[in-house]
């Protein structure tokens, strides 16, 4: 009997059912198919869906044409079309273009939702600056039965009036919008809005010009509409967000007038720290089972950038280099950079333990180590070769990034032999994994296309297999790399169980601002990695390649990312030097994390991070018993 070809209604039906269910992905292909079928019933709600997926997706491009063409095909509601454009607009930063979208859907007094189109104009109006027209425009919306959330357009009326100095009226926006909350039995945020309350009231008064008060300010704003759209009930919860979101504001902030001052402080000869010790007498050796070990904590190029840089308190500790992995007596290095090498021997490790060297992207914080390490393959196999011990040769894979395979494969492939040199890419995975297999290696490597500043750079999937028949995966591990946000990298990652996120650098509007984007940029930043929480499976989050230029809130932004509604039931740590866990011998065994003090192996959630004791020092990874020590 002939299999029937799904109506483009059914495939409509899975499309939606996928989208409500948060499987973007899966709802674009069944969205596709029904678009293919090109019926006028449904074309343009088939659209219509289709942009409010890529919306989801951060494809706000492709967005806007979905929301044109269902406005063209005689959607029904063709208002909802011009909101969500001006919306899509509004995300990457196309304001003008926002407004008349916005403006459009206002024209019909009949649309059902006018209110929120109103509040839209109003949040256009205010990104342009033009707060006279955003606090008409949110009262308009307030004057309308149709508006799905009163609270929030209060919020965003008493920001405007706070922009405007009236910051008389901005108080009574905000005690009306608290009222309103209390009223409706949500978490009221009653000491988030009484603290905005406050700030207006003394600024009102003139007696709060101080710049960190403004800063406070508008981090306090930013984090009652992050909770309100995430639905944080837990006041508690709220109290310490507020504590640490004013906190990385403030090093922020502070930080960032420095650098446009270029008036980094330069601590006296006297006062700094003597310089890097060797570590190796002081260093426990690495546990004897399956380990991931990092051996950086920071962006690797920051010291060599310039002289002012070098003499920032603590740059000793700002060192980089890359990661090594155990898995069943095979070693494997990831993104060898600067430094790699005296990391890797301070924490006892040699050459000999090398397998296996993956290179994800050609920047020297990434490869600068590699040449070193081909010299003493080179090295090590002439004096084996002189002493006549070369019986048994030791293969070592090198897979690398189309740059680095492009500039180096050459050389490498006289030192490891052809057959042990690889691109990695997608294409060839087979061929990879099919060659670590030979070589005892029992770990699946799957490369990812990344979105960073240079030409075929990838991201990882890992899959850590059994001794036996490699059919059994026991453990599943991602590393971003450098990447900004796109839409495919949760794709990727999602069935991992512990993800390695390059976080890099911040500001306050990356991690506050809703109109940032997310796509487009090279690094993760906090709203990146919030989305990889958000949109993967995995329990545990390494933060690393942390960028020390603006300061160090590595702590900080951690448990600012732990307290939100994507944190809860997952641990986030911050990467730094020595931060080692372990990888499970057999499928259900708990992933550890070794104490700094004791050296004992702790089941991953029950690790206490402690805050540096300076700027840019030493992170601590502690048990119970040695908290505080």
């Amino acid at each position: 009997m002939p299999k029937k070809t799904p109506t483009e209604r059914a495939l409509y039906s899975c499309a939606e059912l996928a989208f409500n269910k948060n499987h973007f992905k899966e709802a674009q292909k069944y969205a596709r198919k029904a678009l293919s079928c090109k019926r006028p019933k449904i074309l343009g709600k088939t659209y219509f869906l289709q942009g409010k997926i890529q919306v989801k997706l951060g494809n706000f491009e492709d967005a806007i044409t979905c929301f044109k063409n269902a406005k063209e095909a005689g959607y029904e509601r063709p208002e909802d079309c011009d909101v969500n454009i001006g919306s899509c607009h509004l995300m990457i930063d196309r304001p003008w273009q926002a407004l008349e979208s916005c403006l459009a859907a206002c024209r019909n007094e009949k649309y059902h939702r006018l209110g929120d189109a109103y509040n839209q104009v109003g949040l256009v109006y205010m990104k342009m600056g033009k707060y006279s027209d955003a606090i008409d425009y949110f009262k308009k919306a307030l004057n309308e039965n149709t508006l799905s959330n009163p609270g929030i357009a209060k919020i965003n009326l008493g920001e405007a009036y706070s922009h405007s100095g009236d910051h008389k009226a901005a108080g009574e926006s905000f005690k009306e919008a608290k009222a309103f909350f209390q009223a409706a039995n949500g978490v009221p945020f009653l000491q988030l809005l009484e603290r905005l309350i406050s700030k207006e009231k003394q600024k009102g008064k003139g007696t709060d010009s101080l710049k960190e008060s403004l800063i406070e300010t508008e981090l306090l704003f930013r984090v009652v509409n992050r909770l309100i759209r995430q639905a944080v009930w837990d006041e508690d919860q709220q109290i310490k967000i507020v504590s640490l979101a004013t906190q990385v504001g403030q090093i922020l902030e502070a930080k960032l007038e420095a650098a446009k001052e270029y008036a980094i402080h330069v601590v006296p000869a006297s006062d700094r720290p003597p310089e890097r010790e060797r570590l190796t007498l002081s260093l426990p050796p690495p546990p004897p089972t399956n380990y991931f070990l990092s051996l950086k904590a920071w962006s690797s190029n920051l010291p060599l950038m310039s002289k002012k840089d070098s003499k920032l308190k603590n740059i000793q500790h700002i060192v980089g280099g890359g990661y090594f992995i155990w898995w069943k007596e095979k070693g494997i290095v990831i993104d060898p950079g600067i430094d790699f090498r005296n990391n890797f021997h301070d924490y006892n490790r040699h050459l000999d333990d090398i397998d296996a060297i993956i290179v994800t992207h050609c920047h020297i914080d990434h490869a600068h180590d590699l040449d070193a390490i081909v010299d003493m393959l080179r090295e090590n196999k002439s004096i084996l070769q002189s002493q006549n011990k070369l019986r048994v040769k030791k293969q070592v894979i090198i897979m690398m990034d189309q740059q680095t395979h492009f500039a180096k494969e050459d050389e490498i492939a006289k030192v490891v032999g052809e057959d042990n040199c690889f691109l990695l890419k997608k294409m060839y995975k087979d061929s990879i994994n099919n060659k670590l297999r030979d070589v005892g290696i029992h770990i699946k490597v799957h490369p990812f296309a990344t979105q960073h500043n240079c030409k075929g750079s990838v991201g990882l999937a890992m899959e850590f297999l059994n001794d036996d028949s490699c059919a059994e995966t026991i453990f599943k591990l991602g590393i971003t790399s450098d990447t900004g946000w796109t839409s495919y990298l949760a794709e990727e990652l999602r069935d991992c169980q512990a993800i390695i996120a390059h976080f890099s650098k911040t500001d306050k509007n990356d991690i506050f601002s809703y109109e940032h984007p997310l796509e487009n940029t090279h690094h993760l930043g906090y709203r990146g990695a919030h989305q990889i929480i958000k949109d993967t499976k995995a329990q545990l989050f390494i933060l690393a390649e942390w960028s020390a230029e603006i300061g160090d809130f590595r702590f900080q932004v951690a448990q600012l990312l732990s307290m939100e509604d994507v944190g809860k039931n997952k641990k986030i740590i911050p990467a730094d030097l020595g931060l080692l866990f372990t990888l499970p011998s057999v499928a259900g065994e708990p992933v550890t994390i070794r104490c700094s003090s004791c050296h004992e192996l702790v089941p991953f959630s029950s690790i206490i991070i402690g805050n540096p004791s300076n700027p840019y020092g030493s992170i601590v990874y502690s048990c119970k018993n040695c908290q505080g020590k």
